[in-house]
């Protein structure tokens, strides 16, 4: 009972047959594409789901490129997201660039994470893959602070909420409305792993804005979007994590998957991945109840964890449980104010 209620917590959210076929289209091989085409057009033009929309700009590309036939109507929504897209992408490269390249910013080495990380790394055409944030890394958060500082001296860029951190992120804004998010020694939760130092050694050298930067890893980037599906629960909600984590499988070996995140978060991803494509089917680890818990714990808080067991069972896994999460707690007031 435990063991079930708290792996719940632990699977992204269910794609209906419309969207995994629009996925389909995206991502597989022309053949399948085709085959997947021919299902949503059997009744003519369908009618796109919200948690596809930002995918259209792959979509058009992908189905010009096969040769499918496209309605008049459905083919202008789709050229209009191309170009739409690629404006975005622009735009978002020309800030990240002036960003990247601010000697205050530059010196401190951040890595690029995040979505952009991800389209520059796996995707075929990465100025189509909806990126609207820019996400840095940097090794402490005094260095985020520092960076945070030196980039809200000029006019176009404010800090967020107040200057306050939300989670290990200091948030900015440009004047565009694009928001930048400066991590300070790590990204997400520290239990993971995915720290500055621990990623930095494996970066991959890139360029953004014609500047030289280094990339969050494959597995990083594949962690991020597992992360971002498990937060996706509202209707309509984006399934651009789903494309990334098909694409970033695909580039992975099969230890490479769990090197940030255990087995008992990757597994519901790749499952459902393999939804999508069924080439990236593994066979499964064992995960136990326990190992559910501590991820839960880790992810949701204790009290989420703990929520379906009994009294004694509570107690018993309270013991267990409360150490890390004072950690955290602790952590978190020990971070130095913007």
């Amino acid at each position: 009972m435990i063991a079930d209620s708290t792996a719940a917590l632990l699977q992204p959210p269910a794609i209906s047959p419309l969207e995994r076929d629009l996925l389909r289209c995206c991502l597989l091989s022309p053949d399948k594409m085709a085959e997947a085409w021919g299902r949503i057009t059997a009744q003519g033009d369908p009618s796109l789901p919200a948690s596809v929309l930002p995918l259209l700009g792959p979509l058009g590309e992908r189905l010009n490129a096969a040769g499918l036939r496209i309605s008049e109507p459905l083919a202008a929504r789709l050229r209009a997201a191309q170009a739409i897209e690629r404006q975005r992408n622009e735009a978002l490269r020309d800030i990240a660039g002036f960003v990247l390249a601010l000697p205050g910013i530059a010196s401190q080495r951040p890595l690029v994470v995040g979505g952009l990380a991800s389209a520059m790394l796996a995707w075929p055409e990465p100025m189509l893959r909806h990126t609207s944030r820019l996400v840095l890394l940097f090794a402490s958060p005094r260095a985020a602070i520092d960076a945070a500082r030196a980039l809200a001296t000029f006019a176009d860029y404010e800090m967020a909420n107040g200057g306050r951190w939300i989670g290990s992120g200091l948030r900015l804004s440009h004047g565009s409305g694009m928001p930048i998010v400066f991590h300070g020694g790590y990204c997400v939760a520290p239990a993971w792993g995915m720290t500055y130092a621990g990623l930095e050694p494996r970066a991959t050298a890139g360029k953004v804005g014609g500047h030289d930067v280094k990339l969050g890893d494959f597995a990083s980037c594949l962690a991020l979007a597992t992360l971002d599906g498990l937060d996706k629960r509202e209707e309509g909600a984006s399934l651009l994590w789903l494309a990334d984590a098909v694409l970033l499988l695909r580039r992975l070996g099969e230890g490479e998957r769990y090197r940030h995140l255990p087995p008992a978060v990757m597994q519901p991803l790749i499952h459902r991945a393999a939804e999508v494509d069924p080439a990236l089917v593994t066979a499964d680890a064992v995960i136990s109840s326990a190992d559910c818990l501590r991820v839960v714990a880790a992810l949701r808080g204790t009290r989420a964890a703990l929520s379906p067991a009994s009294g004694a069972q509570r107690l018993l896994w309270l013991a267990r449980l409360a150490p890390g999460a004072l950690v955290r707690r602790i952590r978190a007031r020990l971070r130095p104010k913007y």
